[in-house]
This record gives C-alpha cells, structure tokens and sequence, in this order.
C-alpha cells in the first residue's frame, strides 16, 4: 500500500508547526543532501518534492537510517490519520447501577463510560500507538433553582496499543459516576428547584499519539473538537 499526503494529516501538522516545517534535509548514504518534503511512500521507496516543485523517487534504502526512521513514522501517522483506513467510534454506556432512598429522595447512582471501537484496514500492522482521551460530564446541582449545570472533565490513556491490520479491538475509558435524585410526592426545596437533577455523559474528545506525534482526532459528538484539544493543552 502507498501512502500519500493527506489534507487532514497535513492539517494536524499545520496545527503547530509552519507549512516550511514540512520541509527536511534527507542525507543520503553517500553524504549528498536534498532539501525536500514527502508527498508519499511506501516499504520500499519515498516521493520526495523540493520546494521548486521538482518531484523525485528514492528508495529508502540509499537514505541514512534516520531518514529511514523518520520516512516509517510518517507512513504510520498517515495510515492512522486517514479516518476510512483507520475507523474509531465511541458508544456511550452504562453500568452498576445501584438505588438509595432517604425519607425524601430516591437517588440512582451509575458508572458512566464509553466503548471505544477501533478498526484497522491500512494495509499494514500498527503498534506503539496512544489513545488519549478526555469526557466532558454535565453535573445538574440538587435543588438549585439558578446556575443548576457545570461541567466537569476527566482524562485517560491506552497507552501502547497494538493493533493488526484488518484487526478490530475495543478498550473502555474510566468510569465516571453519575447521579440521578428524585424528590418523592409531597417534598419540595425551599429554593423552589425543580425536583428532578440527573448528570449525564456530555462527550468524548480522543487523541491518538504515534511517538509522541499527533496523528488523529476524534470527537463524540463532533461540537466537544475544539473543548476538547483546549483541554489536551492543559491536561495531557
């Protein structure tokens, strides 16, 4: 399978570097140097573009191992990064449910999580990858009649991952508990709150990492994206 540069990869990139940092010095094993960035690659040879628009094909092994290495990252991070080669999907669930009940309230606690699908049709067998995720919670105050909602974060990470090609694997993210109080008939709070607050999983953003590159984005429903890299900034 031969890999090409894609705008989605080439927009991750673009997220902190300059489009010049596409750009390297590839020395081969004779001690030439070529300025240049790839435009595609595969087990064997390398599409290399200098920044005149000249177009070269080199096989990798007349490059220095450092070449080669990097050429093998960026082949893998454009595997990951093309979403019908590479499908993730989340599905929200819960579990351990449990019932307390007090003269006044009935309150249902749950561990909250996600199912993370992974499938992998790249045409190659992937390893060392991260899953670093973070899930928003919407938290609803009990008894409050103004400023009810907050949202709260929590993180994780699959670290190490390996996945074959035409392989599936699944991994669930940490549990969160949620809770659900319900006034019994006849009580209500003096603040004149309603009677009713129940927390609920808002979202997942996920990164996937490739030696320390990010390659990956995914985001349940697609509007926590932006939420969701703010708080990679600070929390990963």
């Amino acid at each position: 399978m031969r890999l090409r540069a894609s705008f989605f990869f080439l927009a991750l990139f673009a997220l902190s570097a300059s489009a010049d940092d596409d750009y390297r010095i590839f020395t081969g094993k004779d001690g030439r140097t070529i300025e240049a960035r790839i435009e595609g690659a595969d087990k064997t040879t390398v599409d290399i573009r200098r920044s005149d628009g000249a177009r070269f094909t080199i096989p990798k092994d007349r490059l220095s191992e450092k070449d080669i290495e990097f050429i093998d990252r960026w082949i893998v991070a454009e595997a990951v990064g093309d979403d019908r080669a590479f499908e993730i999907k989340a599905r929200r669930r819960d579990d351990n449910e449990q019932e307390r009940e007090s003269a006044s309230t009935i309150t249902e606690f749950r561990d909250g999580f996600y199912d993370v699908h992974i499938e992998n049709r790249t045409g190659m067998d992937l390893s060392g990858l991260e899953f670093w995720y973070i899930m928003r919670v919407e938290r609803t105050a009990q008894g409050k009649k103004e400023d009810r909602k907050s949202d709260i974060w929590q993180s994780g990470t699959e670290k190490n991952l390996s996945i074959n090609d035409q392989e599936e694997k699944e991994f669930e993210t940490n549990k969160i508990e949620l809770v659900e109080t319900r006034l019994k008939s006849g009580w209500y709070y003096i603040e004149g709150g309603p009677g009713k607050a129940r927390d609920k999983m808002d979202g997942i953003y996920l990164a996937v990492f490739y030696e320390g590159e990010l390659v990956r984005e995914y985001a349940l429903p697609s509007g926590i994206l932006e939420d969701g890299r703010e708080k990679m900034k600070t929390e990963r």
